[in-house]
């Protein structure tokens, strides 16, 4: 019996700043590889429920697959001038990359972003 495997290619996207700046972010196994080294590993990333937090992260391996100099403290800085939805839109790719499907992970997001930002407010 003969298998085919299909290739998907590896995702990159690049995040457009109204400064014009941009910035890369490829979702190959070498991000995968930075997720599995921070504090948590793997799993540390999936049980976090801190969705700029994670958020955070996704931009840092994609962006560090690309150039090895950046930092978790810089995607931070870059998520905490981000609106809820371009969040959820980056979170978004970066599952569809992995294969997960889009419409469970976003509607988990939306759940964990309303509870967090009505715990804001409060």
């Amino acid at each position: 019996m003969k298998k085919r495997i299909n290739c998907k290619q590896v995702a990159e996207i690049e995040l457009q700043f109204d400064d014009d700046k941009t910035l890369a972010l490829k979702f190959d196994m070498r991000a995968i590889y930075s997720l599995t080294e921070l504090d948590g590993g793997l799993e540390g990333f999936v049980a976090d429920s801190r969705i700029p937090e994670q958020c955070a992260k996704i931009i840092y391996i994609g962006a560090k697959a690309l150039n090895e100099e950046f930092t978790l403290e810089e995607s931070r800085a870059i998520v905490s001038e981000l609106n809820p939805i371009t969040i959820t839109e980056i979170i978004n790719e970066f599952t569809d990359s992995m294969g997960i499907s889009k419409n469970e992970v976003q509607s988990e997001l939306l759940k964990k972003l309303t509870k967090q930002l009505a715990n804001q407010t409060e």
